[in-house]
């Protein structure tokens, strides 16, 4: 779980279990999609935690973006299931996965 915080300043900081970061430039608009730019990789603070894969497996809210992975093919889970692997996933929730599909149908299926 992210969370985003703003300072009094106006600056913005992310904060996961463990790990912060600044936003070092919010709102990068691309298309009809947005990004933040942080300044540092967010890291989980328990390494027993098990593997990205498993995270995604064991949220209920996440279950559109996993069958998304699983659809992507045996190499993708492979990846997300090496809790070893460096690697940073943003997972959109169901709601937002749901609204993307029915906003642009196809797409996240798409190469």
């Amino acid at each position: 779980n992210l969370n985003m915080f703003e300072g009094a300043n106006g600056t913005l900081r992310v904060a996961a279990p463990g790990s912060w970061a600044w936003v070092a430039d919010a709102d990068i608009v691309a298309g009809s999609q947005v990004a933040h730019l942080v300044d540092t990789v967010l890291l989980p603070t328990d390494e027993d935690a098990g593997s990205i894969y498993d995270a995604l497996s064991d949220d209920p809210d996440l279950t559109v973006f996993k069958s998304l992975v699983d659809a992507a093919g045996a190499d993708y889970v492979a990846l997300l299931s090496n809790a070893s692997a460096e690697v940073t996933v943003l997972a959109p929730t169901n709601a937002a996965m749901l609204a993307l599909l029915s906003a642009q149908p196809g797409n996240a299926t798409d190469d």
